[in-house]
């Protein structure tokens, strides 16, 4: 079962807050709701999707970073890797072709190392200083990627 939410205008600026902290201005937006699916809390502004919730945290969706930069580290991948992390897939070693400074838990954009383009979110495994030193294994555990129900809501490009 589907159902929206409408945020007041407390909410809407714990919601700027939350967002400032990624380095993310979302002030230009003038209606802000949540859609509650079985599975996802998603957040949508203007009727597009923006964010999502995971864990009871709201975090940035790609649909929003594609627009606007970030201060989220990155970690760039390798052409193979990219089918398998839009699909869902977590990130493993292999296909790490180059990466930002972070610390474990931290929540990395995956890109795609030639256009830097986001195609994932997700929670480092290990530090970048580990990563780096690392030759196979899981290194982020993926928890948005295009094409995911996340990103499917809102308006239709």
């Amino acid at each position: 079962m589907v159902r929206t939410k409408q945020l007041n205008n407390k909410e809407i600026k714990e919601l700027i807050v939350a967002f400032n902290a990624y380095g993310l201005n979302i002030e230009k937006y003038k209606r802000f709701d949540i859609i509650y699916t079985d599975k996802e809390e998603i957040l949508i502004a203007d009727k597009e999707s923006i964010g999502f919730y995971h864990k009871g945290i709201v975090y940035p969706g790609l649909k929003l970073l594609l627009t606007i930069d970030t201060r989220i580290p990155a970690i760039y991948l390798d052409l193979g890797a990219i089918p398998f992390i839009t699909k869902g897939a977590d990130l493993m070693k292999p296909g790490v072709k180059d990466l930002d400074g972070f610390e474990k838990n931290s929540l990395v954009i995956m890109k795609d190392a030639i256009h830097k383009r986001p195609l994932a979110l997700g929670f480092a495994e290990f530090s970048s200083a580990e990563i780096k030193s690392m030759e196979k294994g899981k290194v982020i555990k993926t928890i948005h990627y295009i094409g995911d129900n996340i990103w499917n809501y809102g308006t239709k490009a």
